[in-house]
């Protein structure tokens, strides 16, 4: 049984946060919910926090309906955002895996 320091631990924290490609993900993921966020504040007249909550409830697949896009352009763009939200939130899971499976 290998017992890591405190030390060891937090190094071994900072190291899976320099991922590059991960870093990228998670980024690439805030920017779409903002922007999506943002999209929905101007086709569906929500407020920003309203619309943020959507743009999470959408990009993860939850989609728990208690905020629908009711004009046909933000339904439009709901179904390829999600499609694409649903895709970089799981590639994000996935990055997170592999970068344990990598450091055991």
């Amino acid at each position: 049984l290998h017992v890591r320091s405190r030390r060891q631990r937090q190094m071994c924290i900072r190291d899976r946060l320099r991922n590059p490609r991960l870093t990228k993900l998670v980024v690439i993921y805030a920017v779409l919910l903002l922007a999506g966020a943002a999209v929905m504040v101007e086709l569906e007249g929500l407020n920003f926090l309203d619309s943020f909550y959507f743009s999470v409830a959408a990009m993860t697949g939850t989609g728990w309906g208690d905020i629908v896009a009711k004009t046909d352009e933000g339904k439009v763009l709901v179904s390829f955002y999600s499609l694409f939200g649903m895709l970089a939130y799981f590639m994000i899971i996935e990055g997170v895996f592999a970068e344990v499976v990598r450091q055991k």
